[in-house]
């Protein structure tokens, strides 16, 4: 956040820190890691604060002024789909394991790093409860479409025209085999808001009107995650 660190991670899976003006490490290099380390993001509010994730499904947040490291979480093994069995039995060098990308949040008091095969894991403070929500496939209806490229060099997915990238926006919410999720994960997704709870619904945030489905409001949407809860079919 002040530039006066500089930090790097070798192929030897090791932290090091800079000091900006004098050009001289800090400390010795630090090693955690088991694998090769693709992740180097600092805190966006602590100056002082770092993290790091790699191959060994390792996330590392480290004390770059005194050198050491804070904590290490450990990213959880894939749940294996059912329906898919053995399909999706896969071992840590083919990718389930295998940070490839990873964030702090805005406000730094969560992180977020994903894998090799697209799974994403979160780490935040507090219960967790509202996540639960979550259904464990999070696909959109257009990412198997056929892509081209348009006029100017961008993607263009041909099956709707648009810039690719643009199309998860008014998408439907599916599973692995695109079939759409029913309410309330679609209103709650277009809204932006997979999570709604009684507190969040006081804004006026209205759907998308260029979605094909019937979409809920907010409160509508709410009262069907706690029908949903409490194991009353949602119609």
């Amino acid at each position: 956040l002040d530039d006066t660190k500089v930090i790097a991670v070798y192929e030897d899976k090791a932290l090091r820190i800079w000091d900006a003006n004098t050009g001289l490490q800090t400390c010795a290099p630090l090693v955690e890691h088991l694998g090769m380390v693709h992740v180097l993001q600092t805190h966006p509010v602590d100056k002082r604060v770092c993290m790091t994730a790699g191959y060994d499904g390792r996330i590392q947040v480290w004390d770059i002024e005194r050198g050491r490291c804070l904590r290490t979480f450990q990213k959880p093994p894939p749940e294996v789909n059912p329906e898919l069995g053995e399909m999706q039995t896969l071992d840590a060098d083919a990718g389930h394991n295998a940070i490839v990308d990873g964030r702090f949040s805005p406000d730094g008091t969560s992180l977020v790093v994903a894998d090799m095969v697209g799974h994403f894991s979160l780490f935040a403070d507090g219960s967790g409860d509202l996540l639960m929500r979550a259904q464990a496939d999070q696909f959109f209806s257009s990412d198997y479409n056929p892509v081209t490229r348009g006029e100017q060099g961008a993607v263009i997915d041909a099956a709707t025209g648009r810039a690719a990238h643009l199309s998860s926006s008014t998408d439907l919410l599916c599973d692995f085999l695109g079939t759409a999720y029913p309410e309330p994960y679609q209103s709650s997704f277009q809204m932006g808001r997979l999570f709604i709870n009684q507190i969040q619904v006081t804004t006026s945030a209205t759907p998308r009107p260029d979605v094909a489905v019937s979409l809920q409001s907010a409160e509508l949407a709410n009262a069907a995650w706690q029908a949903l809860e409490q194991g009353v079919p949602v119609e």
